[in-house]
């Protein structure tokens, strides 16, 4: 199940963290590596993160957390 807790951030108020959610690395694209979001479907809130290789690297990491916050 994905991780989703309010933790207090150093630049922001714990009020304006939303969730962290956490995913694992699926598959790679032609340009970009794919992560899908841990836990149940009818649960996740993002399901899929694209990232840029270019800003991942050759070292892909198998998992990502984000952190979702209020602007």
């Amino acid at each position: 199940m994905a991780k989703r807790t309010a933790k207090k951030s150093s630049s922001k108020p714990q009020s304006d963290v939303l969730a962290d959610v956490t995913f694992t690395l699926l598959n790679e694209t032609k340009g970009a590596v794919r992560y899908t979001e841990d836990g149940e479907p009818e649960s996740q809130i993002v399901r899929s993160l694209y990232l840029r290789k270019t800003a991942v690297g050759d070292d892909r990491p198998e998992h990502v957390r984000v952190t979702v916050t209020r602007l």
